[in-house]
């Protein structure tokens, strides 16, 4: 059985570039400001409602 770094060195890469390649890709293509509005968006007051944290809305959203 052939691991993840020799599959990559068999290709001629690099670990580490393929993984951050692979990252890369699995983040899509949203800019640092699209990222800093989402952050924004999803920040509150600091007053939580009683507001708890809601696993399927996670996934909802992806």
């Amino acid at each position: 059985m052939v691991g993840t770094g020799q599959k990559a060195e068999n290709v001629g890469r690099n670990l580490d570039p393929s993984i951050c390649d692979s990252l890369q890709e699995l983040a899509g293509d949203i800019s640092a400001e699209q990222r800093i509005a989402e952050l924004r968006s999803l920040s509150g007051t600091g007053d939580s409602d009683n507001w708890h944290f809601d696993r399927s809305e996670l996934y909802k959203r992806l």
